[in-house]
Parts: C-alpha cells; sequence; structure tokens
C-alpha cells in the first residue's frame, strides 16, 4: 500500500483545527497593515490587480510587508497564486477541499489581505483569467490575435516567440525538479508490475507516447480507458502495487480528476504530469511533475511535457540496463520481420 508522504510535495504548515483561527495572527491593526514595499493603507486591499498580488508572498519573504500572515496562510495564499485559472473558476468550496482548508480559512486570509471577503479577491483572478468554457478561443484572442502588430509580424518572429516560450517553460519546469521524486518514480516505471497510462483531449497525446515508448522498454504498460469500455471498466482493473501515470492541465478533463479520486480511494500509486502544485490531480498524487504550458500557443504549450517524459524515460532505459537493451532488441526484430522499415 503506497505511503500518502508525497515527497516532491511542498511541505505544507500544520493545522489542526482548520475552522478556527490561525495562531500568532492576530486582528489587523493599522500599524500591521503598512508597508514598505507598495502602498497598502488599513481597510483597503493589499492589491488592485493579480499581477500586484502575486508579489505579496516574496514581499513577506524580504520582510518589505508589514502584514501579519501565518504560514498557513502564506502557504495557502501561494497555493491560489499557483494556479489563477482554477482559482479564477471554482467556488470557496471546492478551492477549500483542493487546498485542505476551511472555507472559513480563505475568508479570513480574505479580510487580512484587506478584502470584504473571499469574494473580493477572487475577483482578481477573475479578471485576469478567460471566461470558463472559452479556454482555447480565448488563448487564441488573449495571445497572437490581441495585438494589431501581431498580424504583420513576420512569421519566423512569430514562431521565435513561440520557441522563446517554450524553452521558458522547459526551463522552469527543470528548476522546479525534485531529485528524489525523479529517482523514485524512475524505479516505479521500471519495477511496478503494471504500468497505466490516462489522459484526456491534448494530454492523451502525451500518454499515448508514454505508453508506446515505454513499452518498448518493458511489458505490462498499457493505457486506461480502453474505448468503448469506459473509465470504471478500467479502474476496476487497478491492482494494489499497480502505477497510475496521469497526465493534466488547465482546462482540467473531468474523467482526469475522477480517475485520480477514484485510484486514490483504492490506494493506487499516482505519478501527475501537471501543471500547478494547486492543480486537482497534484492532491492525490505520491509524485508530481510541476510543467508549465505558457505561451502564444492557442491551447497548452506541450514542449517541456515531451522533454521531461523523454527524460525520464532514457533514465529508465538506463536503470533498466541490459534488460532495456534486449527488449528494444526483440522490438527491432520484430521490426524487421514484419518489413516495417523503409
Amino acid at each position: 500500500m503506497p505511503s500518502n508522504t508525497n515527497p516532491n510535495n511542498r511541505t505544507e504548515p500544520s493545522d489542526s483545527e482548520p475552522n478556527e483561527p490561525e495562531p500568532n495572527e492576530p486582528e489587523q491593526t493599522e500599524q500591521d497593515q503598512l508597508s514598505s514595499g507598495i502602498a497598502f493603507e488599513a481597510g483597503k486591499p493589499v492589491a488592485m490587480n493579480l499581477a500586484e498580488l502575486q508579489q505579496v508572498p516574496t514581499l513577506l519573504q524580504r520582510g518589505e510587508l508589514k502584514l501579519r500572515l501565518g504560514k498557513r496562510s502564506q502557504y495557502t495564499l501561494s497555493r491560489l497564486i499557483d494556479n489563477p485559472r482554477f482559482s479564477a473558476t471554482h467556488n470557496i468550496s471546492e478551492l477549500a477541499a483542493t487546498l485542505n482548508v476551511s472555507p472559513s480559512t480563505l475568508t479570513r486570509l480574505s479580510q487580512r489581505l484587506g478584502f470584504a471577503g473571499f469574494n473580493d479577491l477572487q475577483r482578481l483572478f477573475r479578471e485576469e483569467v478567460i471566461e470558463p468554457g472559452h479556454f482555447y478561443s480565448g488563448q487564441l484572442q488573449h495571445g497572437i490575435l490581441a495585438h494589431e502588430q501581431s498580424l504583420t509580424t513576420p512569421h519566423t518572429q512569430l514562431l521565435q516567440q513561440q520557441a522563446s516560450d517554450e524553452v521558458g517553460n522547459i526551463g522552469a519546469m527543470m528548476n522546479g525538479l525534485d531529485p528524489l521524486c525523479v529517482r523514485k518514480s524512475i524505479k516505479r516505471l521500471a519495477t511496478a508490475p503494471r504500468v497505466y497510462l490516462f489522459g484526456q483531449r491534448q494530454s492523451y497525446s502525451l500518454a499515448s507516447f508514454f505508453n508506446y515508448t515505454l513499452s518498448m522498454l518493458r511489458q505490462g504498460v498499457e493505457l486506461m480507458d480502453t474505448p468503448g469500455q469506459g473509465l470504471s471498466h478500467a479502474i476496476g482493473k487497478l491492482q494494489s502495487d499497480d502505477l497510475l501515470v496521469l497526465i493534466g492541465c488547465a482546462p482540467y478533463s473531468t474523467q482526469t480528476i475522477r480517475a485520480a479520486q477514484l485510484a486514490s480511494q483504492k490506494n493506487i500509486e499516482i505519478i501527475a504530469f501537471t501543471d500547478s502544485h494547486s492543480s486537482p490531480l497534484s492532491v492525490h498524487a505520491r509524485y508530481r511533475f510541476i510543467v508549465p504550458t505558457d505561451g502564444v500557443f492557442f491551447s497548452n504549450s506541450q514542449a517541456a511535457f515531451m522533454v521531461l517524459i523523454e527524460g525520464l524515460l532514457s533514465q529508465t532505459a538506463r536503470y533498466m540496463g541490459s534488460q532495456a537493451v534486449s527488449a528494444l532488441r526483440e522490438r527491432e526484430q520484430l521490426i524487421n520481420q514484419l518489413q516495417d522499415q523503409y
């Protein structure tokens, strides 16, 4: 049975009584709200837009914002900021469940930040993200089509911009890797009796690639949710020592979230490839890899996912050694017998 400990999770401050005010967080006074970094008057919000709100954790860490927030509140605020789209499109109860706090904790946090309540704080996120249900068209409208000059920009310059976005995503992904998580994930990919992979919509192509390349190295690898059989059939096949690899990013597929929830209830070990620590997939994962998807592409940028998957599979092959070499030679022999190589 997998442990509930997640070595790739950020350590969460304890909160034994989530419905009670946090210790060491007295009511704000005007003096508490003084800031040497950004103007913050008593009774007014600490931020007027999401960009200003995103500065708050850093200002607090530097001591440039004299606002009393306990560790639990700072952690919760950081997780809200991690995934603005998720924070904008879910109600207070759903967010509280994902963040493992009570709704009243989110209300108190909002008030300590100078807002009347959580709705006012959430407004900053909603003003900055795309309207729910219009992610792809919104990405295009707010990306390449947002600026008139982009319509006359040379094609190669736009390609350069997209390449630059992807390089940034890859760099951010690499900087966030946890070496222990990488090592343990590689071992499980190589040794788990069965490895199932699941992704919907755009993430299906990533799961399919992962499935094909890992199955070149070993047996017992398959895509979950075979067409026509349904998710219940796929989840029912999972056994205690199996490994489930989930891939998904905002806007999240309901089926992928449900797969994570049901597999977690069966104590199945999960590796999640997703876009935020606040992702609903992260909550259920033993190991998680956070992959940024920012860019001008009209959907989620995928290059960083591919680099990560290829890197993990290369390391898995190294871990398997001669066993991987033998498996690849068997595959080559089959290709030659089928005369399927030109």
